[in-house]
């Protein structure tokens, strides 16, 4: 497009007419912010682009977990919880507390337990060797046998067979807090430590039973996972996963009288 320099005039503010010079450098200047606009609205738009791309592989690479973790499943986890129940069954025969108080306590804990498996979307595990959800078939009396013993080896593992000074090396410092608490509120320093000892042995045993190691390891992985928390609610996850260690220590104080 040519344009006539004579026919470029414009009154101005005060009446006077625009040199045309200037009307043809305001022009250049509106065409100059509008070519800018137009380039930054492309290059907003790549970037959307890219990093939805990003966004949909990162979201397809943790969805795809390979062979290690198949997808959360309803019914697995019905049959895990029935599985992990005839654990709790076993804990509770040697405790004197309300059996409707308990079972509150365990449904909590798993209700979170719950939220957990399927937020990470992970089919839930069960615990123990060869413990799978054919066992459920088995007598009532096999299955309490068979997870009689797979507490007992256990706690024997990992407190029995210890000597005390062993204990209190691989244990003071997560039972720490709990022991210095029962001191300052008047019980026998000794038997403070001893008991917040056991209360770690079992936190780690009941942790096992609703998460077994593999699973457990993949979640704390998830909440500290600076790729996973850009595509994910890694927030989400963390809130769930300290409402479930919370509930665990809360459990496993009533629990560990048992050992």
């Amino acid at each position: 497009m040519s344009i006539n320099f004579n026919k470029l005039t414009q009154v101005g503010s005060q009446g006077g007419v625009m040199d045309p010079s200037k009307e043809y450098e305001t022009m250049l200047e509106h065409i100059e912010i509008a070519r800018e606009g137009l380039k930054n609205i492309r290059t907003a738009r790549e970037k959307k682009k890219t990093i939805m791309e990003e966004h949909e592989r990162a979201k397809k690479s943790y969805n795809n977990t390979g062979d290690l973790y198949e997808p959360f499943d309803e019914l697995a986890f019905e049959g895990k919880t029935r599985i992990d129940m005839i654990y709790y069954d076993q804990f509770f025969q040697k405790i004197e507390e309300d059996e409707d108080k308990l079972s509150e306590i365990v449904g909590s804990l798993y209700k979170t337990v719950r939220d957990i498996y399927e937020f990470v979307n992970i089919k839930p595990e069960t615990y123990g060797r060869n413990i799978n959800y054919e066992f459920l078939n088995e007598s009532v009396e096999k299955q309490q046998k068979v997870i009689s013993n797979i507490i007992y080896e256990y706690i024997n593992n990992h407190f029995y067979k210890m000597t005390p000074e062993k204990r209190q090396e691989k244990y003071l410092e997560e039972s720490r807090d709990l022991a210095k608490e029962m001191i300052k509120d008047g019980n026998d320093p000794d038997e403070s430590i001893k008991f917040a000892i056991k209360q770690t042995v079992m936190e780690g045993l009941l942790e096992r039973i609703a998460f077994p190691r593999p699973v457990w390891y993949r979640v704390k992985f998830l909440t500290e996972d600076e790729s996973y928390g850009q595509v994910f609610d890694q927030e989400g996850l963390i809130k769930h996963v300290e409402l479930f260690e919370s509930k665990l220590f809360e459990l496993s104080k009533i629990i560990a009288i048992t050992i």
